[in-house]
């Protein structure tokens, strides 16, 4: 049987192996990423970007993470040997989760949202948010419908698109370090809701950069637009479990591709056009707000 002085002398002998944590992928997600799929999404974007001239400053992605307050992340620390019980203090058993709704272009513009789970929204919750951010609040601590309409509308005054000139965006279908930094530096002082935006705008400065932004657009093969990004092995947890993608392959798509027209979100209306797939694009009518 294989042990520990056979397992460093593996891993001594290739180099290019390393020990990692994987990430939870979800089963609907990886049969969705399949290559022909992934192939018709970049159709479609290049058709849209000759169609509407989007450039870098033109395109954009969100999405939206979830943040709670209770830090999950165990770490190892060095007790007395024999001790059953060792423990560390966190801010809470409960968790209370708040929701950054992110934007994003190819050129480096960020468009934040901040939702808090709360019933009344106070100003003293987006001291410390990134510039340009707004704050909103759920009883879920969720983005919905109503907030979702909040944040076009945001989104809108921000790149004021048109008619003439359109924009492209991209909706795709999670204890932090900042958490554990500000225990560690306040001990005996609970993180609250108050302390979210000014975490998140201390680590907004350090990772929101126009090279971060560049290089997550590029490293998806989205802008510039390189449909050969992902090669045969990429799809490799999709084709295993292509007996049942066929099943779910017209109910979930891994990315919606929405062209906004200022003539309706000037009208205040939101008429978002579903680009995927074309033969069933349904017809939408505008909501009013």
């Amino acid at each position: 049987m294989a042990g520990k002085k056979w397992f460093y002398g593996f891993m001594k002998r290739n180099p290019k192996l390393s020990l990692r944590q994987p990430q939870s992928t979800s089963i609907a997600r990886a049969k969705s990423f399949n290559k022909q799929r992934v192939m018709e999404f970049f159709g479609i974007l290049e058709q849209l970007v000759d169609k509407y001239k989007i450039t870098s400053n033109t395109i954009f992605n969100v999405d939206e993470s979830g943040y709670s307050m209770v830090q999950k992340r165990k770490l190892r620390i060095i007790p007395q040997r024999g001790k059953r019980q060792v423990g560390r203090i966190t801010c809470g058993e409960r968790e209370v989760l708040t929701t950054v709704v992110c934007c994003v272009n190819a050129a480096g513009l960020y468009i934040h949202m901040i939702i808090f789970k709360r019933k009344r929204c106070a100003p003293e919750l987006g001291i410390g948010a990134p510039p340009g951010s707004i704050c909103e609040i759920s009883d879920t601590g969720y983005i919905n419908s109503e907030l979702f309409v909040v944040w076009v509308k945001h989104f809108q005054s921000i790149v004021k698109s048109s008619s003439e000139k359109p924009v492209l965006l991209l909706l795709n279908g999670h204890c932090t370090e900042a958490q554990k930094s500000c225990m560690c530096a306040n001990p005996g002082t609970p993180i609250s809701v108050y302390n979210v935006a000014v975490l998140i705008g201390e680590a907004y400065g350090l990772a929101t950069t126009v090279g971060t932004a560049a290089g997550a657009f590029r490293g998806a093969g989205i802008w510039p637009i390189n449909s050969h990004k992902y090669q045969d092995h990429d799809f490799t947890p999709s084709t295993i479990l292509q007996s049942d993608a066929a099943e779910n392959t017209q109910q979930s798509y891994p990315h919606r591709l929405i062209v906004w027209s200022l003539l309706s979100l000037t009208n205040s209306k939101i008429a978002p056009y579903l680009a995927y797939p074309f033969h069933q694009l349904p017809t939408l009518t505008p909501v009013h707000t």
